[in-house]
């Protein structure tokens, strides 16, 4: 189903040109050198890390882009001058991202991280094609609503959880992350919603707790599985 949407949403020569220019803008630039500027920036963290190393590079294909342009990246461990705990960043040919100190790398496999920022650049890719094409950028309380909505229509209102995160790639491409009560505390789950068939699923038996370290970016993994060919 996710293939299906996917092919049918993005088709056009605008995804192709956004890759071609990026690529050839970036295509000589240092991972290093990237991640070093982008965390200098003063809405990061304004100053440079005192140590990078590179921990995995490989490359990816966008499924929703035409044609067969394979990007490059790197996964760099890097840490802050007044740290004493690692961090791990994404460069890649189109983009640097790091979640900084809002996960604990150590709890997470390099697999999750590499699918998580993957996912997260799927998500920057959407942005700037909505600029290209002059698209407005939806509100993220109102997608939170339109998901609730759907489901409310085929579930108990009165069991059913509530809606605390959501991600939208199209009107027929949205991730959400559902809380429920427990007596023990709150459980989350993850599923995935057609807002224009009405429909929506979960995505996995995998229920997370509150303080799974996967949580924060459980989304975003599941956006790089769906969204990216290794």
């Amino acid at each position: 189903m996710f293939t299906k949407l996917i092919s049918k949403f993005f088709n056009s020569k605008s995804n192709t040109v956004i890759t071609e220019t990026k690529e050839t803008k970036s295509n000589n630039d240092d991972p290093k050198q990237k991640l070093a500027n982008w965390l200098m920036h003063p809405r990061e963290y304004g100053k440079a890390p005192k140590t990078m190393k590179i921990i995995d590079e490989g490359t990816f294909k966008f499924k929703f882009i035409p044609g067969d342009s394979e990007i490059k990246y790197w996964l760099i461990k890097y840490r802050m001058p007044d740290s004493e705990k690692d961090e791990i960043a994404m460069v890649d040919e189109l983009s640097t991202w790091s979640f900084m100190n809002v996960l604990d790398y150590d709890l997470i496999s390099l697999e999750s991280l590499r699918l998580a920022y993957l996912g997260k650049l799927c998500e920057i890719m959407k942005m700037r094609l909505q600029q290209v094409n002059g698209a407005s950028q939806g509100n993220d309380n109102n997608l939170i609503h339109d998901l609730q909505q759907v489901i409310a229509k085929h579930g108990n209102t009165k069991t059913m959880g509530k809606i605390v995160d959501a991600i939208s790639f199209s009107h027929q491409i949205n991730y959400f992350t559902m809380q429920f009560e427990e007596e023990a505390g709150h459980v989350f789950l993850l599923g995935f919603t057609n807002i224009s068939e009405g429909e929506y699923e979960y995505i996995q038996d995998h229920i997370f707790t509150a303080d799974d370290p996967l949580l924060p970016i459980a989304l975003y993994i599941e956006m790089g599985k769906d969204l990216i060919e290794f």
